[in-house]
């Protein structure tokens, strides 16, 4: 190629490459403003967000001290009606008067250890079912102080948990059938009093693993005469009236000598306990 021809295509390759990098340019510096743009916006955007976290964690922290300061309140309210009815137990002037008294306070203290057992599940509203079923038979054993009943317990589903508004109720049953036994199933000083919390052999409706609560004795049992004493007493009419709610058996249940074994049953779904 001769020299006038290289210089020829020499002019002609700078001039595209400098008409390219004419046509692009505009288009460069359009693409630049729309990432600075974008750039802000993200870092405005990540302002807000900051921003926000920032006020969903003072609203958390105030949530928590309201929350505490609602267990406290609930706690002493507890403890205030506690001690008025210590207050009535102390200055009645009938035996039978200061045993009512015990047996309404030792009820509060339940539903207290309701309440106190949700704070430790670390669950919102929830209860530990076996733990609280074992508080319930122990505070019974050590307040009664019958040596020769032994407690069995049978309960391997330590992670079952239900909602409040079942353990209340199932914890006042609970307790009031373990008053019963302790007062009236072991006339000997002897027996056994089994609570069972196992998966039941039924599915409920939807094919899930239903759950079965049983508080029974195997002592010698109650007379005739002595269950219908109990059918009128305030602790198997609140038994009765609780079951009714929560979908619990009270029953007695004959024995080869004639006389009865106390039963509480109730199953348990998946949308009660799990």
């Amino acid at each position: 190629m001769s020299n006038s021809n290289k210089k020829i295509r020499d002019k002609i390759i700078g001039l595209g490459e400098s008409s390219a990098r004419k046509s692009y340019y505009p288009q460069l510096l359009e693409n630049i403003r729309e990432l600075k743009e974008e750039r802000a916006k993200l870092i405005e955007t990540v302002h807000t967000l900051e921003e926000r976290e920032k006020e969903l964690e003072n609203l958390v922290e105030e949530k928590s001290i309201l929350l505490e300061e609602v267990h406290h309140r609930v706690k002493n309210n507890f403890q205030i009606i506690s001690s008025l009815l210590n207050l009535g137990r102390n200055s009645a002037l009938l035996p039978s008067e200061a045993a009512n008294f015990s047996e309404t306070g030792r009820r509060i203290q339940v539903m207290a250890q309701v309440y106190e057992r949700m704070l430790h599940s670390g669950i919102l509203l929830k209860v530990q079912i076996a733990e609280l079923l074992r508080y319930i038979a122990a505070d019974a054993y050590y307040s009664v102080k019958k040596p020769g009943v032994r407690i069995n317990y049978r309960m391997n589903e330590n992670q079952l948990f239900c909602g409040v508004d079942l353990a209340t109720p199932l914890a006042l049953i609970v307790n009031e059938v373990i008053s019963l036994l302790y007062s009236y199933a072991f006339s000997d000083g002897s027996g056994e009093l089994n609570i069972e919390l196992a998966p039941d052999t039924a599915m409920d409706s939807a094919g899930n693993t239903a759950y079965t609560i049983r508080v029974f004795d195997t002592g010698p049992g109650i007379t005739e005469s002595t269950k219908e004493v109990l059918e009128k007493q305030l602790g198997v009419i609140l038994i009765r009236n609780l079951c009714s709610q929560i979908g619990g058996s009270y029953n007695y249940i004959p024995t080869a000598s004639g006389n009865y074994n106390i039963i509480f049953s109730i199953s348990l779904n998946k949308d009660q306990a799990a």
